[in-house]
């Protein structure tokens, strides 16, 4: 760890009490920041340090004040000060200094004076608008109103409504449909009109959450509104009737009891997913109704028949329940369902961002528990909103969706503000690393929100700029894509995608980081492995590995790349994208910014040198002699010595440069051929550069300028072009010497020169001292300021004088003023491109040599004065022409033999000179004059005489990168995640790390700027789900005190949440959960803190629970509560305390054990019963719990009965446990058991009591409605398990009830306003019918209710307005009574079963269809099935029952006007129960009921509602349609079956139906069908009906369709 820092252990001595102590700890600090030291957690440290200053002047004496002021002042003056100043607001630093100036005395004012003026500075100016969001999303106020459509409906599974598991929670299925339904969608649903005594109740409440007349009403008043009103009431009221919602707003952020704020949190949790559960229930099919409040009278339909079509109750409903309302207000205050969301998603921001009043206070009391709450909040609304529009919001631009754009866009910009208000309290609070799980979990569910409804195509138009920036600064962030990868991706996709958008320095911080962290990554496995990496594998990884050098400054990769080059680059000799590879990180190593690594890597290059081609020669080296120094033998790579290498002010780097430089020269000898060979050709390209280095007095000068002597360069086979370059370059350097020499040279290659003697001038005739200085001229013109002539000639002009230069017999005066002539033409480039396509420079070169031709009388010799300005001037601007005349030998003689020949013309001496400078350099030069570009290397200016002015170019290495150290350093959370991703990589990855208990560091190859400290370990630590569960589950394991294991399980609460957010993983399950909570579910609690620890274990576990429903690994708390000898079952019946924490005892293990049964069941339970029974511990210990809640519904005791929120978790509870078929173990034929018995003689009990006994209001009010409906659930499950089980005498359980005319007010909820309690009341009236006895029973005892049970029936049956599944279990509750005849063979209907005021003189069956011809049975049948939606809508699967109710609209023409008439849906499964109600009618009579089917056209109608079954079955919802519509298919081909065997007509009308033969077969087919064994028999029995196949035949086909 680096120990120049500050650590928090420096700063606590500043607040100790002793003087002496504090003032020495002052000074200290002083001392190490001048001198350089830093705080090891800036943001930490300068918040500590603050407060400590700012409490100093409390101390008595107060002295080194002027100390204090200055060093509060430096601090508020860093980047550090400025961002608290930022993050906390200034408001709170100036409440602070007034403070102190309270305390010391008027002379230090004005140092408080400085410190309010810095504030000042630093203040933010909010600005009034985002300007990157468009206007239409903020302008706009319109009123949310319309009829509300969700997008996605969920299956009740089973019997009830369940909880979905985490995954289903966190991915709700976004329902696709061909219109918007986002107008629908914002508002609440249908408006639910209350009677007086709800209001009553409602209003309560209100009043007791505005104006509490004791504290604990306010617990009391949000404890009823979550554990009685929300169950009864709909959820949807609480919207239309915002009172309490708006209240609880208020509490949260005021209020300051922690225990109330988190009741209210509760509450807002438990109303959001009951309003995700009331949509669900809106968009199922089976669940909508027309009726305009959802309920009618079953005793107020008239007694004609005609009354069951299409009646409601909606009047009445006004009349009671509308009386003292005002409907019309009320509506204009109530809350849209996004208005909603969004307030609360303010509200949370504002809750979980709370910020201390002052800077020296801590942050608000810690309350682990609330933010949990909060956080769960903002997960439902998530799946609340996404349930309402989705993304599909930003497709729509009416009034009322820009203003739902205008809303998300303010939940936006507070996603960005939270998000920047958690990175930074994550890292200035490092005594709270919870914190940073927090962070995590709001930065996932930020990353939710962004997926679900921001599109990525639009995300640069509608993110606002701080979550931009926000998101950016996230992603710097190492340990997300660590620890959470599919975070990182998420977020790296949304910020990719608005790169545009961001803040400059934002993105080049995340970009840059980004690089790094990825560079680091190879840096170290290349280290670790370079030796068994190929050539190709190795450099690559060494590319990518550059740009983390400068921070890691380990010399160990620049040796590591050094010993590839020379060891592995041999083996490739002619691979030349490999050798550029080679090349380029060769270069970079020389060119770094690091000055350290560039003196390396010179030195390990030196070493290699010598090692190969040194005195020492090593003949075992890799390869041929000199071939591990291939790597240097490149052109750019001697360049960049020679420029920068040599050149360099650091000593060892000249040297070592010098000598690679020297033995490459000179290895000739030593070398193989083919390496010379590659040698030269790199000593070709950079001669140029490196001849700069020329000179006598150095070793490196001698050899350099002895290479170009003609002797040795042939020996060194340099070519003799390069030998005059070189030459004529030394006459550019500053040594006289040399120039002579090089002069000489030239001398005598002119005349070795083929027809030197007939060439002018004569070389013997060159004696002027002058001319070895014929290069050094005075710098006259600026190149890039020579202004362009105006443009006097065109390019036809040139073209004439040209075609006269070409001409044969021209005379020479004519030729050389031709000549002169372009040449002036020459000084406009752009003429030059005319000059080129006509062979201007052919011409030109072709006169030079005539020129200097003594006995040639074509040209003056003084024609070529005006060629070499030609040439020059072509050569300034056209690349291309210098390219082409400096590779041709002839053109450098030429022009030498014309300089020497009118060295005294100074023009001619400068443009000669210029043009040889131009050649010899051509290929160093860069730019161009015309752009005012042109430049040289810089150290041809600094070693040459250079003839012109111009600009240079390579003054530093053009390898060379700017520094990042500085930008990434100066972020906190960059560097942190650079030291992170080194470590990780260093130490074996981020599992080692984890293990660390402190940062210690042995090896000194660590740079101090990468090592962790002690602080970020922890962070580390605390950004991992699996470490920090280990150690809770340890601290709870170890704990001693209540309170600590307390806060410890709230924490744990914290990093479950954050689990339910990332895929899953096996180590998640390995963690001791059963042996750390185990023990606290073994004894019962002793005291308060008992039962408040014993409280928090049971809410922690229903969080643990929802990880086992999809996990293969099985649930160990379900076999503990099953377990009877466990004394925690006692809690179900334990005496009421006065205690709040008791009193919640029961009801939290009550929702334990009802998560655990219903997290055992399964949809295809039901249908599987019989192939598949629960095992026999397993029932007998749910059958122990059954008992137990069994003997609690005994209403002996008045405190149970009346204790409203305990009964409803005692029957909550009992719905699941008995939903599973076979708990009650009994053997079949055997009588029912005692348990029996008393379950359904209290539950009847029950329903009397609670809701009939509230007289004429008990079918309006909805209080008690969740007691209601839970028992008449229960009581079905009991018939079912009856049923299944076959029990003999079943019956008597019902028989025996002792409440006198119960069914009389079971009656009564037929009419419930609940849609769930209407169905299954007629639900258990279907089942009780399925016995003969309490068939005749009920019909007797009830004919004289609204006209008795068929008429009541018969009239639900044919209601439109009616949900299907209410109408369903009509249509069984009629099947079942019409199936109960005399005798298999005697079909006649029981007589009982018929009132004789029915008869009117007929026999049974005749009175049954005169009583269905009386209500248009085979009528309403013929529409009903027309009305089939998954025969009318082609992706009826994805679509919501109110698209489905558009499908079904249809016109009344029987008026004068013209009307829309709504028919709610009709289902599969309706559908399935009239076929089952019709084939009991066949059995009563056959000829009649199929001469109805013909005559109503109802056969041709059933068979077309046989539907395709190819549907993508990936969610419950699906699921239960497809099993649905199977069973529609299996009980409409019975009835078909049977009723073509009844009727010729029947049969023969099938048979012409269109594609009758082709949809059986299609039946038959394998595909179709998703293995469900019970239900592909139904179906393909059915099938086969009319062939009459034994029963082993369909078994096999069967088999044969499963596999």
């Amino acid at each position: 760890m680096n120990e120049k820092c500050i650590s928090s252990l420096h700063i606590q001595k500043l607040g100790h009490e002793i003087q002496e102590i504090r003032e020495r700890a002052l000074l200290n600090i002083v001392s190490k920041l001048d001198h350089g030291f830093q705080f090891d957690n800036d943001l930490a440290r300068s918040k500590e340090i603050l407060t400590k200053l700012f409490d100093w002047f409390l101390f008595d004496p107060c002295t080194k004040q002027e100390l204090v002021f200055a060093l509060i002042k430096r601090i508020l003056k860093s980047e550090s000060g400025k961002t608290l100043l930022n993050h906390h607001g200034t408001h709170i630093f100036k409440k602070d200094v007034k403070q102190i100036r309270t305390y010391v005395e008027p002379r230090y004012y004005p140092h408080l004076d400085e410190i309010l003026q810095i504030l000042d500075d630093n203040t933010v100016v909010v600005p009034p608008l985002e300007t990157d969001v468009p206007l239409s999303y903020r302008t706009g106020q319109s009123d949310f109103s319309g009829r509300p459509v969700g997008t996605t409906a969920t299956t009740i599974e089973g019997f009830v409504q369940q909880d979905s598991s985490v995954h289903q929670r966190n991915t709700p299925q976004i329902v696709s449909s061909d219109r918007s339904p986002l107008i629908d969608a914002i508002c609440p649903l249908k408006w639910q009109s209350l009677i007086e005594a709800d209001r009553h109740v409602l209003q309560s409440i209100e009043d007791a959450l505005k104006n509490p007349p004791q504290p604990a009403s306010l617990l009391h008043s949000a404890e009823f509104f979550s554990n009685i009103l929300l169950h009864d009431f709909p959820a949807e009221v609480f919207l239309q009737r915002p009172n309490i919602v708006l209240s609880f707003h208020d509490l949260i952020n005021s209020c300051p009891s922690t225990r109330v704020v988190n009741s209210v949190l509760n509450c807002l949790i438990d109303l959001t997913k009951a309003l995700q559960v009331r949509i669900n229930y809106f968009n199922d099919p089976c669940l909508y109704t027309t009726k305009e409040n959802g309920y009618s009278y079953a005793n107020s339909r008239s007694s004609t028949p005609d009354s069951c079509s299409r009646k409601t109750a909606s009047g009445q409903s006004d009349d009671i329940s509308g009386r003292y309302e005002n409907v019309d207000y009320l509506k204009t205050q109530q809350l849209s369902f996004p208005h909603y969301c969004f307030s609360t998603f303010k509200c949370m921001f504002k809750y979980l961002c709370v910020k201390p009043e002052s800077f020296k206070s801590s942050r608000r009391k810690n309350n682990q528990k609330g933010v949990n709450l909060a956080l769960a909040i903002l997960d439902e609304l998530l799946n609340l909103v996404t349930i309402l529009f989705g993304p599909g919001v930003w497709n729509d631009r009416t009034p009322l969706i820009l203003e739902i754009r205008k809303q998300i866009n303010d939940v936006l910009i507070s996603y960005g503000a939270t998000l920047e208000y958690f990175r930074i309290e994550a890292t200035s609070d490092d005594s709270d690393l919870n914190i940073r799980a927090i962070q995590l979990c709001f930065l996932h569910n930020c990353a939710n929100f962004l997926s679900r409804m921001i599109p990525l195509s639009q995300t640069g138009l509608i993110l606002p700029r701080n979550l931009k920036n926000a998101l950016a600064n996230s992603l710097v962030d190492v340990t997300l894509s660590k620890l959470y990868p599919n975070l990182y991706n998420t977020l790296l996709n949304y910020v990719q995608s608005f790169k545009i958008g961001l803040d400059n320095d934002s993105l080049v911080k995340y970009t840059e980081t980004n690089r790094i962290c990825d560079s680091m990554t190879a840096a170290v496995h290349f280290m670790k492995h370079s030796k068994a990496l190929d050539a190709h594998e190795g450099i690559d990884l060494a590319k990518k590995a550059l740009p983390s050098l400068e921070f890691h400054k380990n010399m160990v990769f620049v040796k590591r790349v050094v010993e590839l080059f020379a060891t592995k680059l041999p083996l490739y000799p002619h691979d030349e994208e490999l050798l550029e590879k080679f090349e380029f990180v060769i270069l970079k190593l020389l060119g770094h910014n690091l000055e350290p690594v560039r003196e390396e890597t010179y030195k390990l290059c030196q070493k290699r040198v010598i090692a190969a081609i040194g005195p020492k020669l090593n003949t075992s080296c890799v390869g041929v002699p000199g071939a591990q120094i291939l790597f240097l033998c490149r052109c750019k790579v001697l360049v960049e010595m020679a420029c920068h290498g040599l050149t360099s002010g650091n000593p060892q780097i000249r040297n070592h440069s010098e000598d690679v430089i020297i033995h490459i020269i000179k290895c000739k000898i030593l070398v193989s051929e083919d390496i010379w060979n590659t040698i030269i050709e790199a000593l070709i390209g950079a001669l140029p550069i490196l001849l700069c280095h020329a000179n006598k007095k150095s070793s490196l000068g001698r050899s350099l300028l002895n290479m170009i002597d003609p002797d040795t360069a042939e020996s060194l086979y340099l070519p003799k072009t390069e030998m005059i370059k070189g030459n004529i370059i030394i006459l550019f350097g500053p040594e006289s010497s040399m120039r002579e020499e090089a002069f000489s040279r030239l001398c005598w290659l002119l005349a070795t020169q083929t027809d030197s003697r007939e060439l002018l001038p004569r070389l013997n005739n060159l004696y002027d001292k002058a001319l070895p200085h014929v290069c050094q001229i005075q710098r006259i013109i600026d190149i890039n300021k020579i202004r362009t002539t105006q443009h006097f000639y065109q390019p036809s002009s040139l073209q004439q004088v040209l075609e006269l230069l070409k001409s044969p017999n021209v005379e020479p005066v004519i030729r050389r003023s031709a000549l002169t002539q372009t040449s002036v033409m020459m000084e406009d480039p752009l003429l030059h491109t005319t000059f080129l396509i006509n062979g201007g420079l052919e011409i030109v070169l072709e006169v030079m040599r005539g020129a200097l031709v003594e006995k040639n009388y074509n040209d003056y010799p003084d024609s070529v004065i005006p060629a070499i300005s030609i040439l020059k001037n072509v050569c300034f601007y056209q690349t291309s022409a210098r390219q082409s005349l400096c590779e041709d030998v002839d053109v450098f003689y030429n022009i030498l033999r014309s300089l020497f020949m009118f060295f005294t013309e100074e023009k001619v001496k400068q443009d000669a000179v210029i043009l040889l400078f131009l050649l010899i350099f051509n290929d160093v030069i860069k730019g161009t004059p015309s752009k005012a570009t042109f430049s040289v290397p810089y150290l041809l200016s600094q070693k040459l005489q250079v003839p012109f002015t111009c600009d240079t170019h390579w003054e530093i290495s053009q390898y060379y990168e700017a520094s990042l150290v500085d930008l990434i350093t100066s972020d906190r959370w960059c560097l942190s995640s650079l030291q992170i991703q080194w470590n990780c990589e260093m130490f074996g990855g981020l599992d080692e790390l984890l293990r660390w208990t402190k940062v210690t560091y042995t090896d000194n190859n660590i740079t101090d700027l990468l090592k962790l400290k002690d602080y970020d370990l922890s962070r580390l630590k605390a950004s991992s789900t699996d470490y920090y569960i280990q150690k809770h589950l340890v601290d709870i394991q170890n704990g001693t005190v209540h309170d600590f294991v307390i806060h410890s399980i709230n924490k744990l609460t914290t990093y479950v949440h954050l689990c339910t957010a990332v895929p899953k993983c096996d180590t998640f399950f390995e963690h001791p959960w059963e042996a750390t909570f185990s023990r606290f579910l073994k004894i019962l609690p002793s005291s308060e803190e008992d039962a408040k620890l014993l409280s928090n274990v049971l809410k922690f576990l229903k969080h643990l629970a929802p990880f086992y429903k999809s996990s293969e690994d099985s649930f160990w708390l379900p076999q503990l509560l099953k377990n009877p000898s466990n004394c925690l079952l006692d809690l179900i019946t334990v005496e009421q305390s006065t205690n709040e924490d008791f009193k919640t005892l029961s009801q939290d293990l009550l929702t334990l054990i009802t998560l655990c049964s219903s997290q055992e069941q399964h949809f295809l339970d039901y249908y599987n019963h019989t192939n598949h029974r629960v095992s026999k511990n397993d029932i007998e210990s749910w059958r122990n719990v059954i008992e137990i809640i069994s003997n609690s519904l005994k209403f002996n005791d008045s405190t149970h009965f009346y204790n409203l929120s305990y009964l409803d978790n005692l029957l909550t509870c009992l719905v699941h446990l008995t939903a599973s078929l076979g708990w009650s173990d009994t053997k079949p034929s055997s009588p029912p058991k005692k348990i029996l018995f008393e379950l359904v003689d209290s539950l009847c009990e029950l329903v009397v009591v609670f809701h009939c006994g509230k007289g004429p209001t008990a079918t309006v009010s909805v209080m008690g409605l969740s007691i209601t409906r839970n028992v008449i659930l229960i009581l079905n499950h009991l018939i079912a398990e009856m049923q299944s089980s076959k029990m003999k005498n079943w019956e008597r359980c019902f028989m025996d009830v002792e409440e006198q005319e119960w069914l009389k007010s079971f009656l009564v909820l037929w009419s419930s306003r609940d849609v769930l309690l209407r169905a299954g009341a007629l639900q258990f009236f279907a089942g009780l019918s399925s016995s003969p006895m309490l068939a005749i029973n009920m019909v007797n005892e009830l004919k004289e209710e609204n006209r008795g049970v068929w008429h009541l029936a018969l009239s639900l049956l044919m209601d439109n307005d009616e949900a299907s599944i209410v109408r369903e279990n009509c249509a069984f509750l009629l099947a079942n009574l019409l199936s109960h005849t005399v005798s298999h063979t005697d079909r006649t209907l029981v007589t009982s079963l018929i009132p004789n005021t029915m008869r009117k003189g007929k026999d049974e069956v005749a009175t049954i269809f005169d009583l269905l011809d009386d209500y248009l049975f085979f009528k309403n049948v013929a529409t009903i099935l027309t009305r089939l939606y998954t025969t009318s809508v082609s992706n009826f699967d994805t679509k919501s029952a109110t698209d489905l109710v558009e499908t079904n609209t249809q016109f009344d023409y029987s008026s004068s006007s013209r009307t829309t008439v709504i028919f709610s849906p009709v289902t599969p499964s309706f559908v399935k129960s009239l076929a089952t109600l019709l084939l009991s009618l066949l059995n009563l009579s056959e000829d009649r009921l199929s001469y109805k089917l013909v005559d109503f056209g109802v056969v041709k109608l059933l068979f077309k509602c046989i539907c395709n079954t190819l549907i993508a079955i990936n969610n419950t919802k699906k699921l239960s349609l497809y099993c649905e519509i199977l069973e529609m298919n299996a009980t409409v081909c019975a009835l078909l079956s049977q009723v073509a065997n009844a009727n010729f007509t029947c049969l023969g009308t099938l048979l012409h139906t269109k594609d009758c033969l082709t949809v059986v077969v299609s039946l038959l087919n394998p595909s179709r069908y998703r293995k469900y064994i019970y239900l592909i028999t139904q179906v393909i029995t059915q099938l086969f009906f009319n062939f009459k196949l034994e029963e082993v035949t369909v078994k096999s086909f069967v088999r044969r369709v499963i596999n």
